[in-house]
């Protein structure tokens, strides 16, 4: 109730914003001319002119000359990059305007603030290193996951797509590479409260800042360790009020499924491998093979290609948005609502009474408004919300995705000759009677996501002070319905003995029960002081809140945490700076004696270009910024079981205890399942950074870097106690981890005549290694993982693939299968017994997560048409590929061709195939692994706006119509044909990787 209460309160807000654009646009106007000048009395062309409030919008030409319309009594805005924003008044009779726009320092203007925690900082004044990228620079795309579009756009962040399936797309992220084998995930607030954010939509974001050292993240103390991610809303304006509609139609196709064998190729590949493994009495007979061959009686040896059967290649989505803002200096506002819409692959999916396939329909909701009651208190209502509904069949995704990859192609008809479903005792479970006969389920899923905060000025105590309060109220809850039926499959091949057999039991349609399920609420609260002054060259920013988080779910344990946090800054003649900051936090999590944690740090800056020393030079290197940190921060997310401190034990009510009395009867019994570790604690993450930042030539090519070294104590690993114990213990924190890193970024922007080019691009080189790792003991130092790459495997050594029984006899004997034959993979004896086995395995620094990511990509502009392009990349990503190939039917697919034979011994890429007994070639080594690099073209649009003047005649300021792609190009070395990003997808039970083709419309008046 609440939920809709909310969405409701939102559609109000919407609904004001947009009779109040539409009435601020009716007033009687005037035309204003005028000139911009600057400080040395030259005119700036390209200054943006608006009318405060209104949708009046202009730009000087290259004399400084302008002309707008406006009413009497109107506030005209000029702004420009590099220049101090200026508010001109018009009286009543006042039709000309000349204006001075006074200089900017640099990364100190209109547009240089700086989100950091509970604060905001100009560029030029963070000690910290942290990333801050806008929201618009996303492309028009839609997607499910809003982090999608972020990758390869900023710096020290990676981002990696894990899935796929309509509204499941999900993206994991990573700051500045692995520096664990345990917990890494970052930290994400948006509007400084912990929540996911992948689900809003993107029109919602206003800035995204990416806090990576202890100078930033020491504020959230247990929290901080892993690194962390501030959204920032976007906001209303007392400048212009808009409103803007956003329509997007696209398609995704599917690329890089497995590819699977005809019935013929599956056959005769089944026949090789049986005869490989010895079997006498084979499942395909010569006459059988030559029927498959020949497609003689497609319902006796049918030949099915489910993919092409039961998957399209291609899906729609869509997506549109409606938003507003505006507002004056009392009432500031933004509200937004928004329906994306994107439908599966599956086929042949609607009957008379309903459709099973994927379909994902989301609602977003936003109104933000901050209200100004009067010139000592300001109120901040922040709304958000969502209403997500996902349709599924009744089975599962995952269900009938493996039967679309892992059936055999022969294993029925999919539909006998008189139209009933195909099946057999062994398979009775056909993908069309799964999509067509078993129902769906709907999860309708209610969001709401509020704060308020409110800033009281106490300058009646003393100037620049403020006490602050934010408290949040979100709300999750799931409803759960559908139809649910049943059918039947007919085996009428006459093999069983009889005519007809039939499986499984019919049921007629009927309502599935409705649940209500995943209720969940959480709250947090900050509450404290800032104080933010100057005197003369002298600048002073502190702020102290006192934070309590509580995670509440009917159905477990509350999650909650609370600590303190402190911040000064001390800036000096606005280019010598010092920070100083420390967190006190605690988790429920920790025992009680030992909650609590201290982390704090230290941080400085030095703007080096501002010193006399350097006037030389200024019209080449514009700006030079030096600055340090050194602190600390935590990671209270450690894994491991919940409330470790704590003994736990399992009550068995049926006896199976121990035995007492004369009959020897068993007693009820409570079991001690593991003991507590009281002295468990969070990780400390020690942090050194040195950052560089730096402008070129006007400000027109800026780059920076950051050099990073840190230590991970306390993390969780395996308790090293003699098992004479009888008893398990919870992990202990004993482990170490090291790394140190490189991440640089560049920005170039440039006019050239008539085209306007921007270009980026970021980098980060990481590099891990454990130092300290429970359980190493008595371990081979070939096998120990000190001093190796954190998440390092176990791989054995392979040594090509056996020619024949000599080269087998002359070989260390393998004991990783029963038997050994020619086509398997030979390995090396690493401890020189004589016997391949687990002691010849090798600790190896590869894994799954890259050490290098990057990004690069830019923007040109050309009247009024626009290019964007933009591409992503990992560097040192290693995967086992032999699970893929191996996949499909009895691990046989198109890759199977390339299987060793005694005829292909000398072109084969893969050992012998086999039924059983394949532990020798299935086993983790190096013949498996794989280079995962790859440089992804992550986003391209094309766009073109229609000219101001025609769009006049209809009221409009901006029209724009472009047409863009996602993940459309992949360059890799890699020759496999699965997706290096998720190689599982379009496999096993995995949904399909997916390119996004879209065409789109963007108006505002």
């Amino acid at each position: 109730m609440k939920t809709i209460i909310g969405h409701k309160i939102l559609t109000v807000l919407l609904l004001f914003a947009i009779s109040s654009a539409a009435f601020a646009q009716s007033t009687q106007k005037v035309t204003i001319k005028g000139t911009v000048r600057d400080s040395k009395n030259q005119p700036i062309n390209g200054v943006d002119i608006t009318v405060q409030e209104k949708g009046e919008i202009s730009t000087t030409d290259n004399d400084g000359k302008f002309e707008i319309s406006a009413a009497p009594q109107d506030i005209i805005i000029f702004k420009k990059k590099g220049f101090l924003t200026k508010l001109q008044p018009i009286n009543n009779e006042v039709q000309a305007v000349n204006v001075k726009l006074a200089e900017e320092l640099t990364e100190a203007g209109d547009d240089d603030d700086v989100e950091i925690p509970f604060g905001v900082r100009k560029k030029r004044q963070v000690t910290q290193a942290l990333t801050v990228v806008r929201g618009d620079i996303v492309p028009n795309i839609p997607v499910t996951d809003v982090k999608n579009l972020y990758a390869g756009r900023v710096s020290g962040l990676y981002m990696q797509q894990t899935n796929t399936l309509p509204g499941n797309e999900s993206t994991s992220f990573l700051i500045r590479g692995r520096s664990s084998y345990g917990t890494t995930a970052a930290l994400t607030l948006v509007d400084g409260v912990e929540r996911e954010f992948g689900d809003m939509d993107p029109q919602e974001i206003e800035s995204i800042t990416v806090l990576k050292d202890a100078a930033a993240l020491a504020w959230y103390g247990l929290r901080g360790g892993n690194g962390a991610v501030i959204i920032t809303t976007k906001k209303g304006s007392a400048n212009q009020s808009r409103i803007n509609f956003d329509a997007q139609y696209g398609v995704q196709a599917r690329t890089k499924l497995i590819a699977p064998l005809n019935a013929y190729d599956y056959a005769a590949a089944y026949t090789e491998a049986q005869i490989n493994d010895g079997v006498v009495n084979r499942r395909y007979t010569p006459e059988v093979l030559e029927a498959y061959k020949n497609g003689i009686n497609p319902q006796l040896y049918p030949n099915n290609n489910y993919i092409d059967r039961f998957l399209n290649e291609t899906a729609p989505t869509q997506r549109y948005v409606l938003s507003a803002d505006g507002g004056n200096n009392t009432l500031q506002y933004f509200a937004l609502v928004s329906y994306y819409n994107q439908q599966g692959l599956f086929r042949d999916t609607k009957t008379a009474d309903y459709n099973s396939n994927n379909r994902y329909d989301k609602f977003n909701f936003r109104g933000n408004v901050t209200f100004n009651p009067n010139k000592n208190l300001t109120i901040a209502l922040n709304a958000g919300g969502r209403i997500e509904n996902r349709f599924d069949p009744t089975d599962g995704t995952a269900s009938i995705l493996n039967n679309i990859f892992n059936l055999p192609p022969d294993a029925f008809p999919i539909l006998n000759s008189d139209g009933s479903y195909g099946g057999n005792s062994t398979f009775q479970t056909n993908p069309l009677g799964q999509l067509r006969d078993r129902g769906y389920v709907s999860n309708i899923d209610r969001v709401m996501l509020a704060s308020i905060n409110a800033k009281q000025r106490l300058d009646f105590i003393t100037k620049g002070l403020s006490a602050n309060v934010l408290y949040s109220y979100d709300a999750f809850g799931r409803y759960t319905s559908g139809l649910a039926e049943d059918y039947q499959v007919f085996d009428l091949t006459g093999t069983t003995g009889v005519p007809s057999a039939a499986f499984r039991t019919p049921t007629p349609l009927a309502y599935r029960g409705a649940t209500y399920t995943l209720n969940n609420r959480r709250n947090e609260m900050w509450a404290g002081f800032d104080y933010d002054r100057v005197f003369g060259d002298h600048s002073f920013n502190a702020s102290i809140r006192g934070q309590r988080y509580a995670d509440v779910s009917p159905d477990r344990l509350d999650f909650r945490n609370q600590g303190l946090a402190a911040r000064i800054d001390y800036g000096f003649k606005q280019k010598y700076f010092l920070g100083l900051v420390a967190g006190y936090s605690g988790s429920e999590n920790f025992d009680p004696k030992q909650r609590y944690g201290f982390f704090p740090a230290i941080s400085g800056a030095w703007i080096v270009s501002e010193e006399s020393f350097m006037n030389g030079i200024k019209n080449t290197l514009s700006y030079l910024k030096i600055r340090a940190s050194h602190g600390t921060a935590g990671n209270g997310q450690i894994g491991g079981s919940r409330l470790p401190f704590q003994s736990f034990y399992s009550r068995n009510a049926t006896g199976g205890g121990y035995t007492f009395g004369e009959a020897f009867s068993a007693t009820n019994v409570a079991t001690e399942i593991s003991l507590g570790n009281p002295v468990i604690t969070w990780e400390n993450i020690t942090t050194t950074n040195v950052g560089l930042e730096t402008k070129f030539f006007n400000n027109a090519l800026s780059f920076t870097v950051d050099l990073y070294k840190n230590r991970r104590e306390n993390i969780l690993t395996a308790a090293a106690l003699p098992s004479l114990l009888g008893q398990s213990i919870s992990q202990v924190n004993a482990g170490i981890v090291d790394s140190k890193g490189i991440e640089s970024s560049f920005n170039y922007n440039k006019q050239l005549g008539k085209f306007n080019i921007s270009l980026n691009g970021n980098i980060l080189l990481s590099k891990n290694n454990v130092v300290v790792e429970n359980g190493q003991e008595g371990v081979p130092e070939y096998q120990s993982t000190m001093g190796k790459i954190a998440g390092s495997v176990l791989l054995f050594q392979s040594d090509g693939l056996f020619q024949n029984e000599d080269e087998i006899d002359a070989s260390p004997r393998q004991t990783l299968a029963g038997t050994v034959k020619p086509g398997d993979i030979r390995y090396k004896d690493i401890n020189g017994d004589n016997i391949i086995d687990n002691l010849d395995r090798v600790r190896t620094n590869v894994t799954d997560l890259p050490n290098t990511y990057f990004g690069f990509g830019g923007t040109v502009n050309f009247k009024n048409f626009d290019f964007s392009i933009q591409f992503a990349g990992v560097s040192g990503r290693t995967v086992n590929i032999q699970p893929y190939v191996n996949g499909g039917p009895s691990a046989f697919n198109q890759e199977s061709l390339k299987r060793w034979t005694p005829e292909t011994a000398n072109i084969a890429v893969y050992p012998r195939l086999g039924i059983s007994d394949r532990g020798n070639n299935t086993v983790m080594s190096d013949f498996w692994m794989r280079s995962m690099n790859f440089v992804r073209l992550k986003s391209l649009e094309l766009g073109v706006k229609i000219a101001p003047n025609y769009l006049k005649k209809f009221g409009l300021q901006n029209t724009r119509f472009f047409i863009g792609g996602l993940n459309l190009l992949t360059f890799t070395n890699l020759e496999l044909n699965v997706d290096p990003e998720i190689p599982g997808a379009g496999r096993g039970s995995a949904y399909p990787y997916m390119k996004t083709y879209t065409l789109g419309l963007s108006t505002s008046l």
